[in-house]
């Protein structure tokens, strides 16, 4: 019983090894080929929208975690716009610095269309007043609002639902 015990363990122990090295093989892979940006998502890196695609998550991803601040498009500290400022600026695309100017440049998308990279705005208020970055799966990329940080959150979600105007395409 302790041997079959033993063996079990070890074979759930070499499966995760299998998998960790599958994962790190995955993101480690040339542009070519999919990437997995989280939740399942995977973006074709064989065209160059699809690496700007890429590039613009994986940016906006290492900025989880970072303060929110009004007016910020640093490390240092965002605000919804700036994230996407920053995030699209890294991958060499100008876009506008403020939320409604970036809804007003943007392609409208209906939510059966939108791709990782795409935005995603909000009306808090009456007005264009958030944005952030589609990631997938129903999931985005915002910085929220003071005293919070960059954070995923689900277009399903009650409160991100409720305030949801429109997708968009700035690429």
């Amino acid at each position: 019983m302790k041997t079959e015990q033993y063996c079990c363990t070890r074979l759930r122990l070499f499966c995760l090894l299998l998998a960790s090295v599958c994962i790190s093989l995955q993101l480690s892979s040339c542009a070519t080929q999919p990437a997995s940006i989280g939740f399942g998502t995977t973006i074709s890196g064989a065209t160059p929208e699809g690496r700007l695609r890429i590039e613009i998550l994986r940016t906006a991803q290492s900025m989880l975690g970072k303060p929110y601040h009004y007016g910020g498009s640093t490390p240092r500290g965002f605000d919804c716009s700036g994230l996407v400022f920053y995030s699209y600026k890294k991958a060499g695309i100008t876009v506008p610095r403020t939320s409604r100017a970036q809804y007003q440049r943007t392609k409208p998308l209906p939510t059966a269309k939108l791709l990782p990279g795409d935005v995603l705005f909000f009306s808090i208020g009456g007005n264009i007043s958030h944005v952030g970055i589609y990631q997938g799966g129903n999931i985005f990329i915002h910085a929220p609002v003071s005293g919070k940080q960059v954070t995923r959150d689900s277009m399903a979600s009650r409160y991100w639902s409720a305030h949801f105007v429109r997708g968009g395409r700035l690429l």
